[in-house]
């Protein structure tokens, strides 16, 4: 179509045909074809301004604010990398606090052994706990370990059955001496006696002690505070998290803010900004698709470099999505709000006027 023929379409568009020919060369980055605004009839001049403020409020002042969004989605997204980072930290640092506990032996001076002798024998424990010394103080049969050398729960279970009744005869038959309501209360110095054995006495953190003599009380002195430096990195440690996790706090100042609940402080975070965030992009959608509805023939008012922003950001929050439903459960995307709606049509009325 020639130009004198487009010079006689021209004044016969609607105002909203204008809008849309304009939005069209800006969706793409095209500057508009002057002739569109100069040769609208008077009559159209005032829908067709209007028009146009909706579209400029949409890429002006809408793209601010959809930019911003992205950028607090970003943050969103760090804060599930810090807590994932942290969730690997925590498995790593209770697999390692588990070998020492559960692996090794504290050392200790044979004087140190024997107050720690003198310190335990009047201790007492509940009956349950004394036949679990018993049951697991035994010699195992190769067939009654698992792969990893542990008991097996069968075997377990089999000697506790055996254990209990024997132990509740001698206390019946006053051999074991036993004290507190229904006698469960057993003392440690007591059931070596009982047992003809050495009374057990074990480290605070670890399986058992390994006795040195007192000459090297020196050496000893400075392991034993090497291994209480390294239990409390464990115990101030974010410590390992059961998954899925139950009773989140609905907000993170709720938690108290220690080191070893940050993992806690965060999920509730990522998954209050989450909720916020995705709301508020949803709000934001609603509002450009019905000015495309109602406005404009179905053609979005946003530009194809605002439509990858938004598209980027809802790709963020998915991924944060992801991740967080490993923590809490899958979670149903958010309605929007309509006090974010109010808020969006709020901001795009008032640069258009």
């Amino acid at each position: 179509m020639n130009d004198k023929r487009l010079d006689r379409l021209m004044p016969a568009l609607t105002a909203k045909e204008r809008a849309i020919l304009v939005l069209e060369d800006l969706r793409v980055g095209n500057t508009p074809d002057p002739m569109i605004v100069h040769a609208t009839p008077p009559e159209r001049a005032k829908e067709f301004s209007r028009l146009l403020g909706l579209i400029n409020a949409v890429n002006v002042e809408l793209s601010m604010g959809i930019v911003v969004l992205r950028e607090q989605v970003k943050q969103t997204a760090l804060k599930m990398a810090w807590l994932q980072s942290i969730r690997m930290c925590a498995l790593d640092m209770s697999v390692l606090a588990g070998y020492i506990a559960l692996e090794t032996d504290e050392p200790i001076t044979e004087s140190g052994w024997k107050e720690r002798q003198a310190d335990l024998a009047q201790d007492a424990d509940d009956i349950d706990v004394i036949v679990e010394h018993v049951v697991y103080d035994g010699v195992w049969l190769p067939q009654d370990l698992d792969a990893d050398g542990d008991p097996q729960p069968q075997a377990v279970d089999r000697r506790w059955a055996e254990v209990e009744p024997v132990v509740r005869d001698a206390i019946t038959a006053g051999d074991l001496p036993a004290s507190g309501r229904g006698k469960r209360k057993i003392r440690w110095s007591d059931l070596a006696v009982w047992t003809n054995t050495e009374m057990p006495v074990f480290p605070d953190w670890g399986r058992a002690y390994d006795v040195h003599p007192d000459a090297e009380a020196h050496r000893i002195t400075t392991h034993v505070e090497y291994r209480r430096a390294a239990e409390r990195i464990f115990d101030q440690a974010p410590k390992r998290m059961h998954l899925p996790l139950d009773d989140l706090p609905q907000n993170p100042e709720d938690v108290e803010p220690t080191l070893a609940n940050l993992p806690l402080v965060l999920v509730s975070a990522v998954r209050r900004d989450f909720l916020a965030r995705a709301a508020e992009l949803a709000a934001i959608e609603q509002v450009i698709q019905a000015i495309a509805d109602d406005e404009l023939d179905g053609h979005s008012p946003l530009d194809d470099a605002g439509h990858a922003i938004v598209d980027e950001t809802r790709g963020i929050l998915d991924e944060v999505r992801v991740s967080l439903a490993e923590y809490i459960g899958e979670i149903e995307l958010p309605l929007p709000v309509d006090e974010d709606v109010q808020l969006v049509w709020g901001l795009i009325r008032r640069a258009a006027e």
